[in-house]
């Protein structure tokens, strides 16, 4: 038997709950970053070359492109970019500010 085994269910459910907190300080340290979508394509975005389709915090640029993939839809002709939030420029950054958060 296990130590976790050998907790109540009270202790269990508290235990739960500090586990609850210290992810989401881990979650909160990580990077926000912007996906966008490249490549027009006339099912889900028309003549229109890139748009934003995900805003969120992860690890890297390649976990904010599989985070945004299991919400959105993307193409043969399209693929997935993500830049950190904090290095948006331009156009980019209109469409951040944009995004309904």
């Amino acid at each position: 038997m296990t130590r976790l085994e050998e907790l109540s269910i009270e202790e269990l459910k508290e235990l739960e709950e500090k586990v609850k907190v210290i992810i989401e300080r881990k979650l909160n340290k990580l990077p926000k970053y912007a996906v966008f979508r490249n490549g027009a394509n006339a099912a889900n975005q028309g003549w229109v070359y890139r748009v934003l389709v995900w805003v969120g915090r992860a690890a890297n640029s390649q976990d904010a492109c599989r985070k945004a993939m299991e919400e959105v839809t993307c193409y043969n002709n399209q693929h997935l970019d993500a830049i950190p939030v904090t290095r948006l420029r331009g156009e980019d950054l209109r469409d951040y500010h944009n995004w309904p958060l």
